[in-house]
């Protein structure tokens, strides 16, 4: 009886961790492709939630895609020839439609594991 009962609790928690194993959670501020084992580079763009995947096939790459801020300090001239120091914030983020060229473009140095 025991053997029997520890067969279906092996078998449910094997269908379970495959079942875990499917799913992969996207969050607030990012974004996902698919990279395909035999396909590659899939173009569909994944918003935040929790999507399906094919295990040991396909593979979630997710980028960053909050808004970053970089300062940009300038040193320039006035009319009366007075040093006027300027510091320029610039607020910046990715497009998210256009992930795919990202990766194409600069490989592995933007997305976010």
């Amino acid at each position: 009886m025991n053997t029997k009962a520890f067969n279906i609790l092996g078998a449910g928690s094997l269908v379970i961790g495959a079942a875990v194993q499917c799913l992969y959670n996207v969050d607030a501020g990012e974004a996902a492709i698919i990279f395909d084992k035999f396909a590659g580079v899939k173009t569909n763009v994944y918003g935040e939630g929790t999507h399906f995947r094919i295990p040991l096939i396909q593979e979630p790459i997710i980028f960053d895609i909050k808004s970053r801020p970089r300062s940009v300090p300038v040193i320039t001239g006035s009319k009366d020839l007075q040093t006027v120091n300027l510091t320029l914030r610039i607020l910046f983020h990715p497009d998210p439609t256009t992930i795919t060229k990202y990766l194409h473009t600069c490989q592995y140095y933007y997305y976010y594991y």
